[in-house]
């Protein structure tokens, strides 16, 4: 029976985080109403976390991995750019972005959520600086734009921004 990350719905109307069979989803359609009044269905999307094995292993490459979740009747695409795409996050080629905007249209899926960890703690020696921390979301945020995500999932948040006046 395959499964399909779903958890938390973001304002795109997707369903998005960890694996639930698809039959839940799929077994009828749910609607809801938006904060601005108009309806929306709520859709499948996949987190690309769930062909980390496939992908750590060789055995998919990014479009790979888009390709597998379209098959599954997904309209959306979670991100952990991290681990999907290393070597472009947090500064894309426009190469990159023209592949990714391609691959989307290719196989009729959106970009839905895209993930990023707060990783305040980079150093073993200190934490990272307000300035830093603020650079590090800030340019986050701005891939994120670039590939066309509407929402971008923090994980590992703790209440506000860490600091230690020491390396201020």
């Amino acid at each position: 029976e395959p499964l399909a990350p779903t958890t938390v719905r973001s304002k795109s109307g997707f369903i998005c985080g960890f694996p639930i069979p698809i039959w839940v989803l799929s077994a009828s359609p749910v609607k809801s109403l938006s904060k601005w009044g108009e309806n929306m269905s709520i859709k499948r999307a996949v987190s690309l976390y769930s062909y980390q094995e496939n992908f750590y292993l060789g055995k998919l490459d990014l479009e790979g991995c888009i390709a597998e979740a379209a098959k599954t009747g997904a309209r959306g695409i979670e991100l952990i750019p991290e681990q999907n795409c290393a070597d472009e996050y947090l500064d894309p080629s426009d190469d990159f972005v023209a592949r990714w905007k391609g691959w989307m249209e290719k196989y009729q899926v959106n970009p839905c959520a895209m993930d990023i960890f707060y990783d305040y703690k980079l150093f073993s020696n200190r934490i990272l600086t307000w300035k830093e921390q603020v650079k590090m979301y800030t340019d986050a945020f701005r891939f994120a734009k670039k590939l066309g995500f509407p929402v971008v999932s923090l994980l590992g948040w703790q209440a506000g921004f860490q600091t230690n006046s020491t390396y201020s």
